[in-house]
């Protein structure tokens, strides 16, 4: 394939009529006879060929690699901007030696509605072109946007992962040795609202649980808290649903499940031992006769004289 891309750009404005079709599609443009069919790729064929393709991409992806280029990189009709950049690695002969093809496209998407990010892109034939071929696809956020709800379909044969952090949400798509006949559609819902982004919605975890602790603190004044402080573990099991970016409403509930449990755990913990009580025995007191002032007993001995605190008068205590 590397050979065929080489081979068709040193034939740029060629008209062999044995050219095939979709070679044919490409105008000399600035090429001239000099550099044409040199078996070296000049700089002003490499600037035609990228200049040309933006226009000619779905049919020279089509019908010269067997790639459906729309299900591979989107809609060129609803592309904003389209870049593309081709390296020869190094090697300008006409000979089999890789090459690389960038896309860079722009396309603005509706908030909250569902698309196919990419689907499988290889057209199937008869006598296939692609034997078997390497995907690795990578996808990311920034703290205020969310793929909320990516979703895998069909495919088996891929391996898919989506994580959820702060400041901004991963996903990715890879497989190894895939057959031409693959089939796999990689589907998000793009969308802004602070309910599924990360960083609105990782503030709400955290202020979320700060308030039901706070709340199970309260509750507990005057209670044990080892079973309570022994729950604590549940607030991972609550990171890890929101780090495998599960969708909020799955976040939500089981926040809500652990702060339920916090606070019936807080009910239910038995009472504490009032230390001040046990540090300050209560001390009995008797009246005087004589002043009707309270004074304390503070020994257990009888007959027990003590003066009254109010009048002075000696008070004596027989039983």
């Amino acid at each position: 394939m590397a050979f065929w891309m080489r081979w068709g750009m040193d034939h740029i404005g060629d008209d062999n009529p044995q050219l095939s079709p979709v070679l044919s599609h490409f105008n000399a443009g600035a090429v001239g006879e000099a550099e044409r069919v040199s078996r070296f790729i000049e700089p002003v064929e490499v600037d035609e060929f990228e200049r040309q393709l933006s226009n000619l991409a779905t049919v020279y992806l089509a019908s010269g690699m067997a790639i459906d280029a729309e299900e591979l990189l989107g809609s060129f009709r609803d592309f904003e901007t389209i870049g593309i950049e081709l390296d020869l690695q190094g090697e300008d002969a006409v000979v089999t030696h890789p090459l690389t093809l960038k896309f860079s496209t722009t396309e603005y998407v509706e908030d909250g509605k569902g698309i196919d990010l990419i689907r499988s892109f290889i057209v199937v034939q008869p006598a296939p072109i692609w034997a078997e071929y390497k995907l690795e696809v990578t996808g990311k956020t920034t703290a205020t946007t969310s793929f909320s709800a990516a979703t895998l379909r069909e495919s088996k044969d891929l391996t898919f992962k989506h994580s959820r952090l702060p400041w901004g949400e991963v996903l990715s798509l890879e497989g190894d040795n895939i057959p031409q006949d693959e089939d796999f559609t990689l589907s998000i819902n793009p969308t802004s609202s602070p309910v599924h982004s990360p960083a609105p919605l990782f503030i709400l975890v955290v202020m979320t649980f700060l308030a039901g602790w706070w709340i199970a603190l309260r509750m507990t004044a005057k209670r044990h808290r080892r079973w309570l402080y022994g729950e604590t573990v549940l607030i991972l099991i609550v990171a890890a649903i929101h780090y495998f970016a599960f969708p909020a409403i799955f976040v939500a509930g089981s926040i809500a499940t652990v702060v339920v449990i916090w606070w019936f755990t807080a009910i239910i913990s038995p009472r504490r031992l009032n230390m001040a009580e046990m540090d300050d025995p209560v001390i009995p007191t008797i009246p005087c006769p004589a002043c009707s002032t309270s004074n304390p007993v503070d020994s257990n001995e009888r007959p027990f004289r003590f003066p009254c605190n109010g009048c002075g008068r000696v008070i004596k205590l027989v039983a």
